[in-house]
């Protein structure tokens, strides 16, 4: 059997044969947790140096058709991608309308106790309500 030569492309290429880091969860990702908890889709959202989470008032949208409708985003200061441990400003809920323009906030957390997990599930909680007893009236209102 013949071997053929792999051409060397460069220290970036090489590879070893151990354990892959796992990137740190971010803060981001225990609110999405929370989010699909209650069935809440969320995706992440990336504008102008800001991070957020946006929620589909569709919650049967997927792909770019999240970005499509009215929405929620969800953000914690300027950032939703930080560690875990950076998190230092409660979530916001704030209502967008299709073209993405803010309609206001909904939604002013506070810090909790029991730390970003239990914010988050409050966070989601009041958004599972909200989409819950608002969105049917909105998709047709923007």
């Amino acid at each position: 059997m013949r071997r053929v030569p792999t051409p060397w492309l460069g220290p970036a290429a090489t590879s070893s044969c151990g354990p892959v880091d796992e990137p740190a969860p971010t803060e981001g990702d225990v609110l999405h947790a929370a989010l699909g908890a209650y069935g809440v889709p969320s995706s992440p959202m990336w504008e102008c140096g800001i991070t957020y989470r946006v929620i589909p008032l569709d919650t049967t949208a997927n792909g770019e058709d999240v970005h499509t409708g009215p929405r929620l985003f969800v953000q914690s200061g300027e950032s939703a991608d930080r560690p875990i441990d950076a998190h230092e400003e409660p979530w916001t809920v704030t209502l967008h309308n299709a073209d993405g323009e803010q309609i206001r906030t909904l939604y002013n957390g506070s810090h909790v106790p029991g730390g970003i997990a239990e914010e988050s599930a409050d966070c989601a909680k009041f958004a599972a309500s909200w989409i819950r007893d608002n969105a049917h009236a909105r998709l047709s209102g923007f």
